[in-house]
């Protein structure tokens, strides 16, 4: 029996709500650290000064930031282009990633099943060698095995190692970095959105945590109906429940659906529809009109307590409006205040440091770099899976403390 299994009816609100709340920052996670891992290996190169070819472990995991970030032309392009000098397992990698790109796909790698699930096409789980956690992570999702997913999030979530190692020559000696695939706070994410919904399932009255649940598993026909029954049954109320419909219906391909779905929502749910315009249709003038609408009222609301206002700094920071983001988090949670980092939860925290980082690359900038950096360690204490994040950020924002050709790119 599981640790599911034996929650007693009262504790599984609670429980799936915890799941859901976790799975939240990891999706935050993962969105961040596509940007970290693009930008650091950037920086690495085989001259060890700026313009020079990328040492090929800095290739794959470029190759795989630019895959995350759906830029499929220049990850083949880095898959198939990498050269000498990096294991045979990062090789294979390479070329199972290429082939999820490629005419005919990647046959049953787990590379492979996991994008045919990605883009809602059918999935099977796959077979998986000893000790592989990530492809273990895509079996167990795909298989619903809720004892796997429950030991995988234990074990994986103590600590995380590198994908690849690179080894930087300078004039003091041999330095060793650390490069990181982005995917495994994707997977962490979808393992506890799994959780959520196994916990409620069947269970009465739970439709907005389940239909939650599935939204972010992708499932959303499934989702859409769940929500809206809880929108409905919400009245007033609903305005968050429909605004997830919305964006269940767009994921399910229907755009009259879900414009409706947004349109029922009241203007007090106004911030969670920009959130969730933004995840389905990376829509984010409709978070710019959102904004303009808080500000020019002094953010009041947003310092009321009300929520939504961290719903629509996502947007703003996902559409690449991070300063507008700064603001709207400044107003929730005085970032610049020295604000009790215990008691803010840790995808607040993860947000405002990649808004800050964000900003920090304009001109004249740089002083946000320190608050990214230390808002990430607020998190990077407590949760281990987000220390290669803070690792990261730490040479591209401080290169001066590390080892010559780490050089940040503009």
């Amino acid at each position: 029996m599981t640790g599911l299994a034996r929650a007693r009816p009262a504790q599984q609100a609670d429980l799936a709500n915890a799941f859901l709340e976790r799975g939240q920052f990891y999706l935050d996670l993962y969105e961040y650290e596509r940007l970290l891992v693009l930008q650091h290996a950037s920086m690495r190169d085989s001259l060890a000064k700026k313009g020079g070819p990328a040492t090929p472990a800095a290739a794959y995991v470029l190759a795989r930031a630019n895959h995350e970030l759906g830029r499929d032309r220049e990850a083949l392009a880095g898959y198939r282009g990498l050269g000498n000098g990096v294991p045979s397992s990062v090789r294979s990698a390479a070329a199972a990633w290429a082939a999820t790109l490629s005419p005919g796909g990647g046959g049953r790698s787990w590379q492979q099943e996991l994008t045919n699930w990605r883009t809602g096409r059918d999935a099977r789980p796959p077979a998986c060698a000893p000790r592989a956690g990530d492809c273990e992570l895509v079996r167990a999702i795909l298989a619903s095995d809720l004892p796997a997913l429950e030991r995988l999030q234990r074990e994986l979530a103590r600590d995380r190692s590198p994908d690849v190692l690179d080894t930087l020559q300078s004039n003091t000696g041999n330095a060793v970095i650390e490069l990181f695939d982005p995917l495994m706070p994707y997977l962490l994410a979808a393992a506890d959105f799994a959780l959520a919904e196994a916990v409620v399932r069947g269970v009465a009255r739970a439709e907005a945590v389940r239909g939650l649940a599935l939204l972010r598993l992708r499932r959303f026909d499934e989702a859409a109906a769940l929500l809206k029954t809880a929108a409905a049954a919400a009245g007033t109320a609903g305005g968050q429940l429909w605004a997830l419909a919305g964006e269940a219906l767009a994921g399910a391909g229907k755009a009259a659906d879900a414009e409706d779905a947004w349109k029922r929502a009241s203007a007090a749910a106004a911030n969670w529809v920009a959130d969730s315009r933004s995840a389905a249709r990376g829509d984010a003038s409709f978070a710019m009109r959102q904004f303009s609408v808080e500000r020019a009222a002094g953010f009041a609301r947003l310092r009321s307590g009300a929520n939504g206002g961290i719903s629509l700094a996502r947007a703003l920071v996902r559409g690449g409006r991070a300063s507008e983001a700064v603001e709207v988090l400044e107003a929730v949670r005085p970032l610049s205040q020295g604000a009790n980092l215990n008691a803010v939860r840790p995808y607040v925290l993860v947000l405002a440091s990649r808004a800050q980082f964000v900003l920090g690359q304009s001109d004249g900038m740089r002083d946000r770099f320190a608050p990214a950096r230390g808002d990430l360690v607020g998190v990077a204490n407590d949760v281990p899976q987000a220390r290669p994040a803070l690792a990261m950020l730490q040479q591209i924002t401080a290169p001066s403390s590390f080892p010559a050709g780490m050089h940040t790119v503009r």
